[in-house]
């Protein structure tokens, strides 16, 4: 039996969480449904391996868009979509993906409709493709979802690959300067040692402090990297329960410079979704339980998620939004906008793009400030960390002479 964590509205109009047991998602959904339940979401309870990045069910994104973008020219030219999958099956590698698409298929045979045969993959897919694609099915615009799903996966990749390629040469300095620090803690100063031990030399206390550091590192190596290990292995799962998760979240929103970049983030996943959703038709409260989902900031997603209540009992979007004390005024300002003019998902798609510009620009300023100062500060540890050690060598040669 496996545990499952089910976020479910029951007869009563409430939206709860609770925790089941079943042999599969499939089992457990029909039981749900003949509870009389309304699903938005199941996510099976990890075990203690499947918190570990080796064992996380990942799918390329690219080939994942490729298909998509397949399927939608498919569906286009007035294909079946049991067809249409056999065909772009033939066409795929041998992949996880193409094992999964088969499963798909074989469920859409035996009479799912494409939507379901996707959500019975275990959470692989994530909930605003799933959505999107039920949008499709009851409106009979599939392939115009899939495309507006394609364009929107492709804007918020675009956006993290200029996030990531803003941070990658900071890294890249901090971690050379850790590997140099490293070899010197672990090779350098032991040579050292040996060298001022023949000379008895009287060494300054932060050169005898390094070479206590250095000889213990070198003793305990593999020791110290189990530790690292073990460490980072539990961090990955910390990170991925919901009060890591949380901490997490909330600590990154308050970090010196970076916070607000962290915020406009958030804001831009969250807009862009709800707008991708909106624009397909899809009414505003399934879309907001959907979009909070793409939040990756876990704080952010669960206060957004806390004012669906207030949505349903008819207060506005922006005024449920402006309590949760996340959100920018900006946001709030055109989200109302939006709701007085009846262009919501246009004004959502509006702050999205703002947000993603600013992100872009802060970005490229910040990384601007922060390169000098790196190189400045890390100059100064090693240059003082070698001086440390080669002033007692001076002291000694000008003895012997």
């Amino acid at each position: 039996m496996a545990i499952y964590r089910c976020k479910v509205g029951n007869s009563a109009g409430e939206i709860v969480e609770q925790v089941f047991n079943a042999p599969n998602e499939e089992v457990l959904r029909q039981q749900l449904e003949q509870s009389d339940f309304y699903i938005f979401h199941i996510k099976k309870k990890l075990s203690l391996f499947e918190g570990l990045p080796l064992w996380r069910r990942k799918i390329k994104i690219d080939d994942f868009l490729i298909f998509n973008q397949e399927l939608a020219t498919l569906i286009r030219a007035g294909l079946p979509v049991l067809q249409s999958l056999d065909i772009l099956i033939k066409r795929r590698p041998k992949s996880r993906f193409k094992t999964i698409l088969q499963d798909v298929r074989e469920k859409v045979k035996s009479g799912f409709s494409l939507s379901e045969a996707f959500d019975m993959q275990g959470g692989v897919f994530p909930r605003i493709y799933i959505a999107s694609l039920v949008a499709g099915e009851k409106s009979g615009d599939l392939e115009g979802m899939l495309r507006r799903y394609t364009r929107y996966v492709r804007i918020l990749s675009s956006l993290r690959k200029k996030v990531l390629s803003s941070i990658a040469y900071p890294l890249v300095l901090i971690a050379l300067s850790i590997g140099l620090v490293v070899i010197l803690l672990t090779y350098v100063f032991p040579k050292f040692s040996e060298f001022y031990a023949e000379f008895n030399a009287q060494l300054p206390l932060l050169t005898l402090s390094l070479i206590r550091v250095s000889l213990f590192i070198k003793d305990n190596i593999f020791f110290i990297a189990l530790i690292i290990v073990l460490a980072l292995a539990f961090y990955q799962l910390w990170k991925r329960t919901e009060k890591g998760g949380i901490f997490l979240s909330r600590v990154r929103l308050k970090l010196p410079l970076f916070g607000r970049i962290w915020q406009k983030y958030s804001i831009s996943q969250l807009t862009r979704s709800l707008g991708t959703m909106l624009s397909g038709g899809i009414p505003l409260v399934p879309s907001l339980q959907v979009a909070t989902q793409s939040v990756s900031n876990q704080l952010v997603a669960r206060e957004v998620s806390s004012v669906v209540e207030n949505v349903v009992e008819g207060k506005s979007l922006s005024d449920s939004l402006e309590k949760t004390s996340l959100m920018t005024e900006m946001t709030l300002e055109m989200i109302q906008v939006g709701e007085e003019t009846g262009s919501l998902s246009e004004m959502l798609t509006n702050v999205s793009d703002f947000y993603d510009e600013e992100i872009d620009n802060n970005l490229n300023s910040l990384i601007s400030l922060l390169e000098p100062v790196l190189l400045v500060a890390m100059g100064l540890v090693i240059a003082g960390m070698l001086l440390s050690m080669y002033l007692p060598l001076f002291r000694v040669i000008q003895a012997v002479r």
